[in-house]
Formats: C-alpha cells, structure tokens, sequence
C-alpha cells in the first residue's frame, strides 16, 4: 500500500474515533442545567474569613456565565426587591459577607422538564442553605428556576423561593 494512502486511511480512522468520541462525551442539555446549578451553589459558598472586595470580583464573574443579564429573583422574606440585573444581584450576594461568616447551598432532588425544543427548562428542586453568623442555621426550600438555551450554554432568567410553608412547587 502506498504511503499516502495509508495517511488517508489513517487520517478518516481518527477523524472517526474523534467524532464518535465526541458525540459520546458531549453532555446533555439536563447535565448542563445541574452544572449550572452546581456551579451556583459553588458561588455562593463562603468560607469564614472571606475577603469582601475577592468575593464580589468572584460573584460578578461567576454570575456573568450563569445568569441572564436581567435575572428575576424572588425571595418571599425580603422585604425589597433585589436588584434586576446580575450585576447587581451579584453585589447584594456578596453583602452577606457582613452578616454570616459561612454560608452554604446545596440543590437536591432537582426535577427538569424541557421544552419540546430543548430551548427552555423548569427546574424544581430543594435547596438547603446553611449559615453561621455565630450559631448555625440550616433552612430548607422549594426552588424554581427558569432557564433559557444561549447557544450551547443554560442561564438562569428566573429564581423563586417558595415561602416555608409551601412545601409543594
């Protein structure tokens, strides 16, 4: 067999291989939703000790990757409103940082229904937060989130805490 041939052949085999390796590994668009919400819960920790000016730069740009730029937030014991924008959410976040001196969230039980288009999902779950300003608290949520396909990437555009007397979603 000629040389050239050979490289040919050699060169469709991985073209192949990287193809089906690709499709194979690629994650599903339900995968991408519970990373970012993975990905938020990382965000949102803060260890005791937390440097104010390093956590707000840290929210800003996680915030920026996941959640739209007019994100809607809604948590029924505050009494107002957070800010629209992720910017801005990202700041009020980060205001925690003088009132608790650990913070963390976990989803759980996290139900996803996409559209028929796979362009938009509800997302149900149960979020449990902890924090410690001095003496530990633990508080558990219904969470619904909304989310929009940007691309290949899922935003965030929409958050509402159920109040705790509202198990159900």
């Amino acid at each position: 067999m000629a040389p050239l041939r050979r490289l040919w052949i050699a060169l469709g085999v991985l073209l192949v291989v990287g193809a089906g390796f690709a499709w194979i590994t690629r994650s599903s668009d339900e995968e991408k939703i519970r990373a970012q919400l993975t990905r938020l819960a990382a965000a949102l920790h803060m260890s005791e000790g937390a440097n104010p000016v390093l956590r707000v730069a840290n929210l800003r740009s996680e915030f920026s990757g996941i959640f739209d730029e007019s994100p809607h937030v809604s948590v029924p014991e505050l009494t107002m409103p957070l800010p629209d924008d992720r910017r801005g959410l990202a700041d009020a976040a980060a205001q925690l940082t003088s009132f608790v001196q650990r913070v963390d969230v976990d989803f759980e039980g996290t139900e996803i229904k996409l559209d028929d288009a796979h362009t938009s999902a509800k997302v149900d779950a149960t979020a449990t937060l902890s924090t410690d300003d001095g003496r530990a608290r633990r508080t558990t949520r219904a969470v619904t989130f909304l989310m929009w396909k940007r691309g290949d990437a899922w935003r965030i555009s929409s958050v509402h805490v159920w109040p705790a007397d509202e198990p159900t979603r």
